[in-house]
C-alpha cells in the first residue's frame, strides 16, 4: 500500500473525528425506519447495511485505540460521546411505544415476543451491554494513565 492516494485516504479515514463521524452517521442513518425497512426487505441493502456498520466501526476503533494520533484524553472523549449517542439510540428503541420497523415483526413471533417487545429488547441490548464496550475501553485507557510511565513520556 505504497500508493500515495491510498495512504492519504487511509490517514483521512482514520483521523479520530472523521472515523467518529462515519461511525455515528452509519449507525443513525441505517436506523431511520425507511432505510432499515429497505435492508430488511432486500438482501443487497441488508449486506450494505452490515458492511456500513462494520467498516466505520473498525475505523473508529483503529482511530481511537490503535493508531489515530489522538491522546488518551482525546480517545476518552470519542469513547464517551460514542457511548452517549449509541446509548441514546438504544434508549429510543427500548422506551418507544411504537414499532419502528414493521417488516421485522414476524421474526419476533418465533421467539415468543411481540414486534414491540423485540424492538425494546434490541434497544436495551444496544443501550446497556453495547455501552459497556466503550466503558471498558475507556477504563483501560484510564488504567494506562495510572500505570508508571518512563521519565519524560506523558500522554
Amino acid at each position: 500500500t505504497r500508493a500515495r492516494w491510498l495512504k492519504t485516504a487511509w490517514h483521512a479515514l482514520t483521523r479520530p473525528l472523521n472515523a467518529w463521524l462515519l461511525h455515528f452517521a452509519a449507525l443513525w442513518l441505517w436506523h431511520v425506519p425507511g432505510f432499515f425497512q429497505a435492508a430488511l426487505l432486500h438482501p443487497g441493502w441488508h449486506a450494505l447495511q452490515h458492511a456500513s456498520f462494520l467498516f466505520p466501526a473498525l475505523l473508529f476503533w483503529w482511530a481511537v485505540l490503535v493508531d489515530g494520533g489522538t491522546s488518551r484524553s482525546g480517545a476518552l472523549i470519542y469513547l464517551f460521546t460514542t457511548m452517549l449517542h449509541t446509548g441514546a439510540l438504544g434508549a429510543l428503541l427500548a422506551l418507544s411505544s411504537t414499532i419502528w420497523y414493521p417488516a421485522y415483526g414476524g421474526a419476533a413471533m418465533h421467539y415468543g415476543l411481540s414486534a414491540l417487545e423485540d424492538q425494546q429488547l434490541g434497544g436495551l441490548i444496544m443501550w446497556v451491554p453495547g455501552g459497556l464496550a466503550y466503558l471498558l475501553a475507556a477504563l483501560l485507557l484510564c488504567a494506562g494513565w495510572l500505570a508508571p510511565q518512563p521519565q519524560g513520556k506523558r500522554t
